[in-house]
C-alpha cells in the first residue's frame, strides 16, 4: 500500500504494460508483479555547475547558472529517457557552453536577458521529447 500526495503521481506497471498515471490517493501494489515510479509534478531546480567557456574573442570565462523546470507528460517521462533529472542537468550544462560560446564577452556581461531567453528556449526545445518543460534560466555570475 502506497500514499502518495497531490503534487506526484505514480505509474505501476504490470508484466511490461504501463497503466494509466495514478494521482493522489492510496494504492495498493502487488510486490511480486507490479512496479512503481513516482513523479513529482512541482517546479523543480538545480545549479548548473561552474563552466569554463571560451567566448567569441578568446576569453576564458567561468559561469554558473539555476535552472527551473518541471515535468508536464510524466508518461513521457517515464518512457523515453532513463533519468529525466540527469540528463536535463547535463544538457543544461552543454547547452550554457554553447550559448555563451557565441558571444563575446562585452556580451555576456550586457545581455544576461538574451542569454537566459535563449538558453531557456533551447533547452526547452530540447526536453520537449522527455515530457520536460524548462520555465525558466538565470544565469548567476
Amino acid at each position: 500500500m502506497e500514499l502518495f500526495p497531490l503534487v506526484m503521481t505514480m505509474f505501476a506497471t504490470a508484466l511490461c504494460h504501463v497503466a494509466s498515471p495514478l494521482l493522489a490517493g492510496m494504492f495498493f501494489i502487488l510486490p511480486c508483479i507490479d512496479k512503481y515510479v513516482k513523479i513529482d509534478l512541482r517546479t523543480l531546480s538545480f545549479d548548473v555547475p561552474p563552466q569554463e567557456v571560451l567566448s567569441k574573442d578568446s576569453v576564458t570565462v567561468t559561469v554558473d547558472a539555476v535552472v527551473y523546470y518541471r515535468i508536464h507528460d510524466p508518461i513521457i517521462a517515464v518512457n523515453n529517457v532513463a533519468n529525466v533529472h540527469h540528463s536535463t542537468k547535463l544538457l543544461s550544462q552543454t547547452t550554457l557552453r554553447n550559448v555563451l560560446g557565441l558571444k563575446s564577452l562585452a556580451d555576456m556581461l550586457t545581455d544576461r536577458d538574451g542569454i537566459s531567453g535563449s538558453m531557456a528556449a533551447s533547452l526547452d526545445h530540447a526536453t520537449d521529447a522527455w515530457g520536460v518543460k524548462v520555465e525558466r534560466v538565470e544565469v548567476k555570475d
